[in-house]
């Protein structure tokens, strides 16, 4: 492994952890509001609100990452001092954008729901009007953490901003077990307010103990400025062109039957367990890499980490969506099947899962060629390529509303296959920009964890219908141990298999596992016979 390569996997390990435990964190914190709430006319208007503040939020968190950051580590390795004066009046200026974004949300929050939802009955409408005002509140504390966050990442400190995160989780579970009888949804509203101002507190107050000195100035004449601005309207365009198939997605399934969006809404947030805890860290991790390779006009090693990166992506998602559509029907009845949320849930949303985890592979390699292009300044290529792609989503959505029973799994089926034509488009056109890329050897990896995956698969399927005629669970522990045996089980063949067609990824997590294992051992972890260093 290169040491490029494993600094990239040292990054992406910690980022992976803090992932793991929020998400077992939050996994608790969805059963508590699954048990509460379930899929009632409440939970589609706070889905319908939640939408529209993460529709704004997402731009705010690339925009942050794509530019501001990058600019911020160009300044950096020159002029610490004059970094960080320009991160502060980026940052003076960025704050004041977001509350005046924040204003006008709240200010047309009535239009906003009456017309983009208007396929809600008026009082859950009426409902996600009040809601939405607190999303904007909760809209500007977000940008103030995602800019903490992209400041500290910068730095090189991924700890904090990681788990700071838990914040909102536990503040929302204690809110909800407390107060949901009186308050309703609004417990969700309030969790997530407090939980992000705490972290803002928390990530800033690191900030300052690392030496970040910030200083009020709205300094627009200095080039880097100019220039930042410059690229940010620019990448605005593609952001937005990029997160407008949420809002279309939120919008026509707003026509659905009642429950459809918050039956998108829970299987949105299962299918987003996996993305962010493996998905969001490597393309994190390994985007400033990309930009060092790109200054440095380094473009075959460009090229055989984005390789290296796309097969990483096929060895872990591959599998995972093979159990996902194996195993997510039992998995939401032992978690989420309790209090109002009943059978009718659990099936309406393992059916939108199902089609949903066909997009893993294809939507984190989308996420590490959006790298490539944001480092290679090509934003208006995922500009034209973002259009083309909502509007595919957009017909294809009702295509298969008409077609898919239940419909709401008919949106999910047509983002994943918007997704696989994307990252076609996209991959076509970076082998065009860079020459050419490694496309066999892509393939074959990719190809061979295809093939153990579905091994896997019909391994997984015999096994836990042996296991249920033989053990018919009866309490919530032999449930749990159903779902867990066969899916460890098959997760070990996997690791057998790919360890027998010794599969390169396989190699690289075992030497990462090992590096990161040696230090509680005592001992510093050896590589492995001939692996490249």
């Amino acid at each position: 492994m290169t040491t490029t390569n494993r600094k990239i996997a040292n990054v992406s390990a910690i980022l992976i952890a803090a992932s793991v435990l929020g998400h077992v964190f939050s996994l608790g914190k969805e059963m508590v509001v699954a048990k509460f709430f379930g899929i009632d006319a409440g939970m589609d208007a706070y889905n319908a609100a939640l939408s529209v503040s993460n529709f704004i939020g997402n731009i705010v968190q690339s925009t942050l990452f794509v530019v501001f950051i990058p600019a911020y580590i160009k300044i950096k390795s020159k002029d610490q001092q004059k970094a960080d004066r320009v991160i502060s009046s980026l940052s003076n200026w960025f704050i004041g954008i977001m509350a005046v974004m924040a204003a006008l949300i709240a200010v047309l929050s009535g239009p906003i729901m009456n017309t983009g939802f208007h396929g809600l009955p008026q009082e859950v409408r009426l409902l996600g009007v009040k809601l939405l005002v607190l999303g904007s509140c909760s809209l500007f504390l977000y940008s103030l953490v995602n800019l903490a966050t992209g400041i500290l990442n910068a730095r090189e400190h991924f700890v904090w901003p990681a788990f700071s995160q838990m914040f909102i989780t536990a503040l929302t579970i204690a809110l909800v077990v407390l107060f949901a009888d009186s308050l309703g949804v609004f417990t969700l509203a309030y969790g997530l307010i407090a939980g992000l101002a705490l972290q803002a507190a928390a990530l800033f107050i690191v900030l300052r103990r690392l030496g970040f000195r910030y200083s009020f100035t709205l300094d627009w004449r200095d080039p880097e400025i100019m220039q930042t601005f410059k690229l940010s309207c620019v990448f605005l365009v593609a952001v937005v062109a990029g997160q407008a198939n949420l809002m279309v997605d939120q919008m026509m399934t707003s026509y659905l039957p009642p429950g459809s969006v918050a039956v998108l809404g829970y299987a949105t947030k299962f299918i987003q367990a996996p993305l962010l805890i493996f998905s969001i860290p490597l393309a994190t991790a390994i985007f400033p890499y990309f930009v060092n390779q790109v200054s440095k006009q380094q473009y075959d090693e460009l090229k055989y980490s984005l390789a290296r990166s796309i097969r990483m992506a096929g060895f872990i998602f591959l599998p995972m969506t093979v159990l996902i559509m194996l195993f997510a029907r039992p998995a939401l009845e032992l978690f989420f099947q309790y209090g109002k949320f009943d059978t009718r849930a659990t099936e309406l949303i393992a059916l939108t899962v199902g089609c949903y985890s066909l997009q893993l592979v294809f939507i984190t390699g989308v996420a590490i060629i959006h790298r490539v292009f944001f480092a290679m300044q090509g934003i208006w290529v995922l500009v034209k390529v973002s259009i083309v792609t909502v509007a595919l989503n957009a017909a294809l959505n009702y295509l298969f509303i008409k077609t898919v029973t239940p419909p709401v799994a008919g949106i999910a089926l047509s983002t994943s296959v918007m997704y696989a034509v994307s990252f076609g488009l996209l991959y076509y056109i970076l082998g065009k920009r860079l020459g050419g890329l490694p496309g066999r050897y892509i393939a074959k990896g990719l190809g061979g964890v295809a093939a153990i995956a579905l091994v896997m698969g019909v391994f997984a399927h015999f096994a836990y219908a042996f296991a249920e005629r033989l053990w018919p669970p009866v309490s919530v522990l032999g449930r749990a141990c159903l779902l867990a045996g066969p899916i460890l089980l098959s997760l070990l063949l996997l690791a057998g298999l790919a360890r027998f067609f010794k599969f390169d990824e396989y190699d690289s997590l075992i030497v990462m596992l090992k590096e990161k294992a040696a230090p509680f051992f005592g001992a510093p972890a050896a590589p492995r016979p001939g692996a490249p260093v």
